[in-house]
């Protein structure tokens, strides 16, 4: 079917009459390579033909369509203009907007966004079946039109005076921290932007050299530019300019660390970590650099990636016994470093096994217990195993690390298997005998 003629064959080079709704004349007509439309004197849009990304505005693609159908725009509006392409639909409403409808796959919309609100098959990824309003400048007069290939908008804005969208805010920041002052404004045409600074409480302003965008960043203040004030004046050639209000950069001095939480002594077993917190006042905040010493506070070795007020040590060992540990807090203002902490590690008493498991003789769809005991400080880990083929190898049960474990319900497949637990520490290891499993 050529849903574009309405007619039966696949081509026609004789007139075919559109047949509209009775009262309906047609008033201006466009064309899309696959479609027809047509305004009438009804006020209402109709069309035809096919409808793979929505262009028809029937609230869902089609492949064809052979009876022109209306096509509302939003209540209490209707058109006055057509204009369409291959896929989209353009028309100027009695409200004075511009409308879209059809593919929005590389932002044929005019919503600013090259996506939905639909997905639609065919030739368009995104789409949308109803009416987008068309987003341009305030104040904008409209009309549209194309080409076989295309479609746009003519905007004709009116001149207007710069007016002032975005006042820039206060900022207060320490000395050398920087600060950002964001002021925008429209008008037509766009307007240039000049940052200027007052450094006598606004009796008088002066051009900032370079500051011409919308953002005014001053990335080292000092102290002698507390106080300092930043305007924006918009300008595009119609008077009168925009002047946006005055906006403070107060710079507090910076105040050097001091020391408010000091490092302790740590103590632990062999095997196990230990953690550590400082703290310190200053403005800026300080930033914090965690030193190590091996040879009693002679020298000192920068932990590097360490910069939190808390810090964890690695697995401890009887080497590390006696180390010392301490932070240096650094600003703009200068430095303070913590008292020394010393790393005191207790040697761990290797896993003695106290309590052995017993082997076990159940009866088929039965489960066996096995239970452990050992000493030893710190108190050692547990690794359950078995073994399946008379403890040549062993496997190892991963999760089951308690004193006892149970086990699944026992067949005859599992007759002879054995367990044993290893049991860990930082002063060595211990295992157990076997216990063998027997399943009658």
């Amino acid at each position: 079917m050529n849903c574009d003629l309405l007619a039966g064959d696949s081509f026609n080079d004789t007139p075919v009459p559109v047949r509209l709704p009775a009262g309906a004349a047609p008033e201006a007509v466009s064309a899309g390579t696959y479609d027809g439309y047509v305004l009438a004197s009804n006020a209402t849009l109709y069309g035809w033909g096919v409808n793979q990304s929505g262009q028809l505005d029937t609230g869902a693609p089609t492949d064809c369509i052979t009876a022109p159908g209306a096509m509302p725009l939003p209540s209490g509006v209707t058109p006055t203009s057509i204009a369409s392409n291959a896929y989209d639909v353009y028309s100027i409403g009695s409200d004075g907007n511009l409308y879209a409808w059809g593919d929005n796959s590389i932002g044929e919309l005019g919503a600013g966004l090259a996506t939905g609100p639909e997905t639609c098959g065919g030739a368009a990824s995104y789409c949308s079946t109803t009416p987008v309003r068309v987003a341009l400048p305030q104040g904008s007069i409209v009309a549209v039109g194309g080409t076989s290939a295309t479609e746009y908008a003519i905007v004709s804005s009116s001149p207007s005076a710069p007016h002032v969208i975005t006042q820039p805010a206060s900022q207060s920041v320490a000395a050398g921290q920087g600060a950002t002052f964001v002021a925008a404004a429209g008008g037509v045409p766009a307007p240039t932007v000049q940052w200027e600074v007052s450094t006598d409480g606004g009796a008088t302003f002066a051009a900032v050299p370079g500051a011409t965008s919308d953002t005014l960043t001053i990335t080292d203040p000092s102290v002698a530019d507390n106080g300092n004030e930043y305007e924006t004046v918009f300008s595009n050639g119609i008077s009168p300019d925009a002047t946006a209000s005055a906006a403070t950069l107060s710079v507090s001095p910076d105040v050097a660390p001091v020391v408010t939480v000091n490092p302790l002594d740590q103590t632990s077993y062999a095997g196990t970590t230990v953690s550590s917190t400082v703290g310190a006042s200053g403005t800026p905040t300080p930033s914090v650099d965690w030193q190590l010493s091996v040879d009693g506070g002679s020298s000192w070795i920068s932990l590097g990636p360490l910069t939190g007020d808390t810090v964890t040590s690695g697995t401890l060992s009887a080497f590390e016994d006696g180390w010392e540990f301490r932070a240096v807090f650094t600003n703009l203002a200068g430095s303070a470093t913590t008292t020394a902490a010393t790393i005191h590690v207790v040697p761990a008493l290797a896993p003695r096994v106290t309590t052995q498991p017993l082997s076990a003789s159940v009866a088929s769809g039965g489960t066996a217990p096995f239970v452990v005991g050992a000493s030893g400080t710190p108190t050692p880990s547990v690794d359950w195993q078995i073994s399946v083929d008379g403890g040549s190898s062993w496997i190892s049960l991963g999760p089951l690390t308690g004193d006892t474990v149970t086990s699944g319900t026992l067949t005859a497949f599992e007759n002879g298997w054995e367990v044993r637990a290893v049991l860990t520490n930082g002063g060595g290891s211990a295992t157990t005998t076997v216990a063998t499993v027997t399943v009658t």
